[in-house]
């Protein structure tokens, strides 16, 4: 089944407007006190079936196939990695409304042009950062975002994750998982009481400036 749209729903409080299901599909309801934000995913399989159904009908969507779903989930580390980096050397700061090569960028952030283009097609996959007709990079919505300026700038969180002291965490996981222990060893003091002192004075703050 071709999937023609898909979208992602918080079902809204109750008596607020939302998607109608059949009576038979439609989940039952829950108390005000017990209501709880959940995500609906929906989606309209088939022109026949769009063309068909109700006004204000959404079939529930395809389940996506399981091998494309762990394939995914077992290399979101690359892009988040890839983010990061960009977000450290300040590629977003150097583009500003005027498209530029990889080329440029790399001369601007002492960084390597082929390697830089290879992390820049990566994010751009992903919708950050895009390229004009002739192969220039620009900015798109959320490459903004990685703007040192931006008034609602996430640079400094996006170069948070990826200090030390957050990867020495996730290589600890494991740890977490069997222990119950906090993931990283850096983390707790002699006494066991968790502790965030160790993180380098050089690593940048997660709040704007």
């Amino acid at each position: 089944m071709k999937i023609m749209t898909l979208r992602a729903l918080i079902s809204p409080a109750p008596g607020a407007e939302a998607c109608r299901f059949p009576a038979e599909q439609h989940p039952p309801r829950r108390s005000a006190k017990a209501w709880r934000p959940t995500i609906t995913l929906i989606g309209i399989t088939s022109a026949a079936h769009a063309g068909s159904a109700p006004a204000g009908y959404c079939p529930p969507m395809t389940v996506p196939m399981s091998p494309q779903v762990i394939l995914e989930l077992s290399s979101a580390i690359v892009a988040g990695r890839a983010l990061q980096v960009v977000a450290e050397i300040g590629i977003a700061d150097c583009l500003d409304d005027q498209p530029r090569t990889a080329a440029d960028l790399a001369a601007a952030t002492s960084a390597d042009p082929d390697a830089l283009a290879r992390i820049l097609r990566l994010l751009e996959e992903r919708g950050v950062f895009g390229r004009d007709a002739e192969g220039r990079w620009v900015h798109t919505e959320a490459s903004r975002l990685l703007r040192s300026d931006h008034p609602q700038s996430l640079r400094a969180f996006a170069r948070m994750t990826g200090t030390p002291f957050c990867w020495d965490a996730l290589g600890h996981l494991h740890h977490a998982v069997r222990t119950g222990r906090p993931a990283s060893p850096g983390c707790t003091r002699a006494d066991g009481s968790p502790t965030l002192t160790l993180i380098p004075a050089s690593a940048p703050s997660s709040r704007r400036r």
